[in-house]
């Protein structure tokens, strides 16, 4: 028998915490993160019970911990970003008047999830794929010139958010030029148009199996069985070959300001957590049905995120015949699909 000295009881309570998050067990999940943070304060189980917070809506304490993600992870920033926050070490904004440069971070869905935040006197150091996108809410940054620098995630932790004071959608809108240049390269064949995205940029192997998001295109058109009357457009870049293949209409996209033009135009969009369904949501697309794991991550917890979008959620790990049959339902209530 080990002695007590030999366990780690710290790594005991993590992975206890982890197993209850990934079964929506929040309130478990806390209580052992708690724990282990007791005996250790190691980033990782701050980190995680920061995601906890978050899953719980508690975001002001969730978003107070968020930036612990940088002590386990490589900053995903640009190379801007880099040498001004961690090189230069620019004051960081805590709410102060002054000239504010905002870094993007993270994965496009949450820079896109991210941008409500953002107000017009602040000036935006974001990746060239969301720049046109980002640019409507506030100025692309042309300069180093800045009294601070705040990373995107920073700020509802400055503003000290609740579900209450979240803006609405639609924060963001297609540019109408864009628009009109997207009508006319689909045309107008009289069938309905249902935007889809089913997998991510990323691998997912390293996830835990209940919070799996991609959905392998096979599947996902056997399970949605669109009617005949319709057409499918892919609004994601990945495995585009493979879905001309399987009759699905496919174009290359400059940016996400293309996205969003193209998904305006969509009668539907059935999409997995990506930012494709964050554009859809931000741009208060009427008709989104948000394809979920069971274990999806706090941003769709709560719908005060895009209190329009359609959630459709998996009733038991990798059920996603639970979730499509939740489209299914929505679609007929809508009559739309």
């Amino acid at each position: 028998m080990l002695s007590n000295d030999l366990v780690d009881w710290h790594c005991i309570h993590l992975d206890q915490g982890y197993a209850a998050f990934h079964e929506n067990d929040f309130h478990t999940a806390l209580v052992e993160f708690d724990m282990a943070l007791a005996i250790d304060d190691r980033p990782m189980a701050r980190w995680d019970r920061a995601l906890t917070l978050l899953a719980m809506g508690r975001y002001a304490e969730g978003f107070r911990e968020w930036r612990t993600n940088w002590q386990i992870y490589r900053a995903e920033i640009t190379e801007r970003g880099q040498r001004l926050y961690f090189d230069e070490h620019r004051p960081v904004w805590k709410g102060e008047p002054g000239r504010v440069l905002v870094l993007g971070e993270a994965g496009f869905g949450d820079q896109v999830q991210m941008l409500r935040f953002v107000s017009p006197s602040m000036v935006l150091d974001m990746p060239k794929p969301m720049q046109r996108l980002a640019a409507q809410v506030a100025p692309l940054a042309e300069s180093d010139d800045c009294d601070f620098v705040c990373p995107m995630f920073d700020i509802p932790a400055v503003l000290r958010v609740t579900p209450e004071t979240i803006p609405s959608p639609p924060y963001l809108k297609p540019d109408p030029a864009l628009i009109l240049e997207w009508a006319n390269r689909i045309g107008n064949g009289g069938r309905r148009r249902i935007g889809i995205a089913w997998s991510t940029k990323f691998e997912e192997t390293y996830e835990h199996p209940n919070a799996r998001r991609a959905v392998p295109l096979d599947q996902f058109l056997s399970l949605l069985n669109a009617p005949p009357d319709s057409e499918l457009y892919s609004l994601q870049t990945q495995e585009a070959g493979f879905a001309i293949t399987r009759g699905v209409r496919v174009f290359e996209f400059a940016d996400f300001a293309d996205v969003a033009a193209l998904a305006s135009l969509m009668d539907v969009v059935v999409a997995i957590d990506s930012a494709q369904l964050h554009v859809a949501g931000a741009i208060g697309h009427p008709l989104v049905f948000g394809l979920l794991p069971y274990s999806p991550t706090w941003r769709w917890l709560d719908p005060c995120w895009y209190p329009e979008l359609k959630q459709c959620r998996c009733d038991a790990p990798g059920d996603w015949a639970s979730a499509f049959a939740k489209v299914k339902n929505g679609q007929r209530a809508n009559q739309n699909l």
